[in-house]
């Protein structure tokens, strides 16, 4: 096998040692768990049966290569993702991660129309509140003129209810006394 081709992951391992190999992997590793994250954040199933079937091609190509060069199983001609030479499987890479990528950008678009909805809603919650704030003012500001109206009332009715029982008392005090001054002249004109 050509050291460019399937053999890539050895020769960067003898040029940048044990740290060019970690990085590598750490490498794959963040770019799977990505892929994970957009999987279970896609808007539908197919988007996310996508993500994960890219997810998994890139994975096995990784774990297979890898377990080729360091001899854990036989050479099976599985090139290294994005690393080793080659058009066309550079190619389908790169057209897999375009579909990875658009799944990921209709995340972005739903949650930021999420977000709009929500601010949306709360811009609506605000003023619905402040209406019924404002409505129940002025239900109280009713009330309290027709209270007011009430005791006015009610204040007139007493009034003229106690002018009432004075013209009344005003009204017997007249009668008793014409009824006293008749009374004499009544015994008067008895003698």
């Amino acid at each position: 096998p050509e050291s460019a081709n399937d053999m890539i992951f050895s020769i960067v391992c003898e040029e940048l040692g044990l740290f060019g190999a970690v990085a590598i992997i750490v490498l794959f590793a963040f770019i799977i768990r990505r892929m994970r994250i957009i999987a279970g954040n896609a808007p539908d199933l197919f988007s996310s049966l996508l993500v994960v079937g890219v997810m998994a091609q890139i994975s096995v190509q990784v774990v297979l290569n890898i377990a080729v060069v360091t001899n854990s199983i036989p050479n099976t001609g599985v090139s290294l993702p994005f690393i080793s030479y080659g058009g066309t499987s550079i190619l389908f890479l790169l057209y897999e991660m375009s579909l990875v990528l658009a799944v990921s950008k209709q995340i972005k678009r739903i949650q930021t129309q999420i977000k709009n909805h929500q601010q949306a809603e709360r811009i609506e919650q605000k003023r619905r509140h402040e209406r019924e704030n404002k409505e129940r003012n002025e239900r109280r500001q009713e009330e309290l003129r027709r209270q007011e109206q009430r005791k006015k009332k009610l204040q007139t009715k007493k009034a003229e209810e106690k002018e009432r029982i004075l013209q009344k008392k005003a009204q017997e005090r007249a009668r008793k006394n014409e009824e006293k001054e008749e009374r004499p002249q009544c015994a008067q004109q008895e003698l």
